[in-house]
């Protein structure tokens, strides 16, 4: 089960003249989390429909009102579990 608190860390990088904001969770790259955070980007890479979808949920939750990242991180880890199944 995806985790939801875990230490996390905050940045931005500029790329072509852009500034993108980033906001990076730090875990064990041998917990059974990091596996299944690789299997979750692994269907992402190799399925375009499940992007789109994954996308979709999330400018969904952000509709929704959602605003705390905590809630905003469970709601999309609903998402990612039902993809994994």
């Amino acid at each position: 089960m995806m985790g939801v608190w875990r230490n996390h860390i905050g940045g931005s990088v500029v790329y072509d003249g852009t500034i993108f904001l980033l906001h990076v969770h730090v875990i064990a790259g041998s917990s059974p989390e990091a596996e299944e955070l690789r299997r979750f980007r692994d269907r992402l890479r190799t399925d375009p429909n499940l992007v789109a979808s994954y996308i979709d949920s999330k400018k969904a939750i952000l509709a929704s009102g959602i605003t705390d990242s905590v809630d905003y991180c469970t709601r999309k880890g609903e998402f990612v579990q039902q993809a994994l199944l």
